[in-house]
Formats: structure tokens, sequence, C-alpha cells
């Protein structure tokens, strides 16, 4: 998924990236890495898939396998 895509999907659940980030009680910067693809944080990628209720494989499909969200290595 497009990472404006899925900021629109964390805005349509009433959630930011900021937002997620104090909920983690880290850095809005370490939120938009994932977002953007430029790091992986398996803590952080959950977070995401919580708020938008959003599978990992759709959010992510280059890490994320079909089955159940799981990871992909």
């Amino acid at each position: 998924m497009n990472p404006h895509d899925i900021k629109a999907s964390l805005l349509k659940k009433g959630f930011s990236m900021t937002r997620i980030a104090r909920q983690l009680e880290i850095s809005p910067q370490a939120v938009s890495h994932i977002v953007y693809g430029i790091r992986r944080s398996r803590r952080i990628e959950t977070a995401i898939i919580e708020a938008t209720g959003i599978p990992g494989h759709r959010l992510w499909p280059r890490h994320y396998s079909k089955d159940a969200g799981s990871r992909v290595a």
C-alpha cells in the first residue's frame, strides 16, 4: 500500500502517526520510517495494523504473506 494510503487509513480510524508514536513512546520519525518503508519494526507495524484494522499483507505486501498477516523474512 502507498504510504499516503496508510496515513489516510490511520486518519479514517481517528489515528495519526504522531498518536501511534505517543502510544508507543517513540518518535514520530520512527513511525514515519515504517510507513514509508525506510525501516522495519514489528512493534510499530503491529500498532499500525491494529489501528487501521488492515492486515499486514495489504499494508506492506512485500513484507507480509497473506497467511494470517505473518511476516516474510
